[in-house]
C-alpha cells in the first residue's frame, strides 16, 4: 500500500485487487497448530501475522474459514506474560 500511494496513485479510487496479496504468496496457520508453529512461519515466510484457519467441513481440506490471526504483537505478549510469570 505504502509503495502504491508513494507512486502518486489515489488509493480512494483504487481497486483493493490491484494491490492485495494473490493467493499462491498466502500464508496461514491451522487453529491447532501451536504457537510455535506459528511464530516459525512467521520468520520463515518474514510476514507480519498469518490468519489462523480451520477447514470447512466437507471440503477435504480444500476449503478454509478464517477465525483469526497471529501477529508478531501476539508473539511479544506471550513473552511478556511468561516473563511476568502469567
Amino acid at each position: 500500500m505504502l509503495k502504491t500511494t508513494l507512486g502518486g496513485q489515489d488509493i480512494n479510487k483504487l481497486p483493493v485487487g490491484v494491490i492485495m496479496t494473490r493467493m499462491p504468496n498466502v500464508y496461514m496457520t491451522d487453529v491447532n497448530d501451536s504457537a510455535w508453529l506459528a511464530a516459525h512461519k512467521l520468520l520463515t515466510h518474514e510476514v507480519d501475522s498469518l490468519p489462523v484457519v480451520r477447514t470447512v467441513p466437507g471440503t477435504k481440506g480444500k476449503e478454509f474459514e478464517v477465525v483469526g490471526r497471529f501477529s508478531k504483537t501476539n508473539i511479544t505478549r506471550i513473552f511478556v506474560e511468561l516473563g511476568e510469570g502469567s
